[in-house]
């Protein structure tokens, strides 16, 4: 029986300089990072990473006005 898989994430910030974050893995435990189960938008997107107002904005064309042109 298969079960839907569980995708947990976990990232440093940027502002982090390379030699704390290799200094933060080697002295934090596996068991000890605070994971944060993720799961797809309804666009499919994983994590919270795109920011865009797409959804927001007013349609130039749709396939009505696309289809008339054509004919």
């Amino acid at each position: 029986m298969n079960k839907p898989a569980k995708i947990y994430y976990f990232t440093l910030t940027d502002e982090m300089p390379r030699e704390d974050k290799l200094d933060w893995f080697v002295n934090t435990k596996f068991e000890d990072i605070p994971f944060d189960r993720i799961e797809p938008d309804k666009n499919h997107n994983w994590l919270n990473i795109p920011d865009n107002d797409f959804d927001d904005l007013l349609s130039l064309a749709n396939k009505e006005t696309k289809l008339s042109r054509l004919c």
